[in-house]
């Protein structure tokens, strides 16, 4: 092989002059665009890796709250059982003190139609009593007669 100096010189010198264009014109593009997408990346994944931590955190916060409310609905449903117990137990003893109330009156309704219809038939057994004597004596009785004649049998009686 018959190599000539000055064909691989030239050669050389035109690779070399290649080579320093394809540095300037593409590496150092390329590279900067590499280093860019490099550190946008990263920086995404930044961003990426607060806002998972800023999620987490919120679902924690939610949690929280949650559990918070769950507390107090429980306390709420408590309390209100407890209420309506008290308010039924109000409204059971004001029904029973009303009974009751209804239940004397009706007693003291009863008692007195009672003594009423005693008073009735006292007198319709005097009148009918006073008749009867009036029939027998054959005369009137008077009122002085009659009151004589009720307190001797009250006195014996």
């Amino acid at each position: 092989m018959n190599i000539k100096m000055t064909d691989f010189v030239i050669h050389f010198v035109n690779f070399a002059v290649l080579f320093l264009l394809l540095y300037l014109l593409l590496y150092r593009p390329v590279s900067k665009f590499l280093r860019e997408r490099a550190e946008g990346i990263s920086s995404a994944m930044d961003s990426i890796d607060c806002s998972r931590r800023e999620a987490q955190e919120a679902l924690a916060e939610a949690k929280r709250i949650k559990a918070a409310a769950d507390v107090r609905a429980e306390e709420i449903l408590r309390d209100a059982a407890v209420r309506a117990y008290e308010t039924s137990e109000i409204i059971l003893e004001d029904a029973q003190k009303k009974a009751t109330a209804l239940l004397q009156e009706a007693q003291v309704e009863a008692e007195e139609l009672r003594r009423h219809a005693r008073r009735e038939m006292h007198e319709d057994i005097v009148t009918m009593a006073v008749e009867m004597a009036e029939q027998i004596l054959g005369r009137a009785v008077t009122k002085e007669d009659n009151q004589r004649v009720s307190e001797d049998f009250y006195e014996e009686h």
